[in-house]
């Protein structure tokens, strides 16, 4: 009769084996996931200033137009950017 190795080898073995498995498998990311990420790379943020001088107004009233919900901002921590897409929408708005 052959002796096959204990059980507790057994069961070691058999975990290196998963462990190897687990570490060749490519890492699996959701799609939308991934479409949120390639968004956030591909857009670019606008300080409130920097929207004042593109349309030639002033910076308060880069800030009414946020109030009023003409002018779509996000809000990093205390600072206020505008994203290029919402400059664009507002520019064809405006034409």
């Amino acid at each position: 009769m052959e002796h096959s190795g204990s059980p507790s080898r057994k069961r070691k073995v058999a975990a290196q084996d998963r462990h190897e498995t687990i570490a060749q498998a490519p890492p699996v990311h959701h799609p939308r996931h991934a479409q949120r990420r390639s968004a956030h790379k591909a857009i670019a943020w606008h300080t409130v200033q920097e929207v004042a001088d593109h349309f030639k107004i002033s910076e308060r009233q880069v800030r009414r137009w946020i109030a009023d919900g003409y002018l779509k901002a996000k809000h990093f921590g205390r600072s206020v950017r505008i994203s290029s897409q919402e400059l664009n929408r507002v520019e064809s708005t405006e034409e």
